[in-house]
């Protein structure tokens, strides 16, 4: 499914016409809403650095460090306020974030690290890619149609119609939170599944 399919159900299900700056204004609310749901481990990239004393760049984009760790996993750094850089009792093992300007400083130098992080919500063009797994990109359809029925709430049956697509949106977002658990479980990680899918297997009660 592209932007275009999306664009194409929205503009039959309502009756109206979309140009493609207001149509991916819409899309990308539903983008960001969707991506944020995710767990931290299918947003992660990791990038390799060498430890400085001087500052270095962050990944283009990042949103938010998650860790940084030696190379071979054997420690943990740890990351201090940007006030408390010059502290005398920083360990080797610090490290700080200069958020107006991008950029990384260790306490020390030398090391082989890896630098994890999650990056912002990049916006969406028509000519994009998805970045979730095609069998759930039914919910930026529902999402868009639902955010589109909702503004006028006040109206009973585009309310009704609003209330119905958030349903739609919301299963297929579960469905995406079991995805995930899943997958996250197979790979050795801890992962919370959605209650539904809990409940349908007997973990947890009705």
């Amino acid at each position: 499914m592209t932007p275009q399919n999306v664009k194409d159900f929205v503009e039959t299900a309502t009756g109206e016409s979309f140009s493609d700056e207001n149509f991916l204004l819409w899309l990308n609310d539903v983008n960001a809403e969707i991506l944020s749901s995710r767990e931290w481990g299918f947003q992660e990239y990791k990038q390799a650095y060498t430890t400085s004393t001087s500052s270095q760049a962050l990944p283009t984009n990042w949103e938010q460090i998650t860790k940084v760790a030696s190379s071979d996993g054997m420690t943990e750094y740890e990351r201090v306020d940007f006030n408390q850089q010059d502290f005398a009792d920083n360990t080797m093992f610090s490290y700080w974030i200069d958020e107006a300007n991008g950029t990384i400083t260790f306490a020390s130098a030398g090391a082989s690290v890896n630098l994890y992080y999650t990056l912002k919500a990049t916006d969406l063009t028509m000519s994009s890619t998805f970045p979730i797994p095609s069998q759930f990109h039914n919910a930026y359809k529902y999402g868009v149609i639902r955010d589109y029925f909702l503004l006028d709430d006040e109206d009973e049956t585009t309310a009704r119609q609003g209330e119905m697509y958030g349903n739609k949106f919301n299963e297929v977002m579960r469905k995406l939170t079991d995805y995930d658990a899943k997958h996250k479980c197979s790979s050795g990680e801890v992962a919370r599944a959605s209650d539904d899918y809990l409940i349908s297997n007997g973990i947890i009660p009705r």
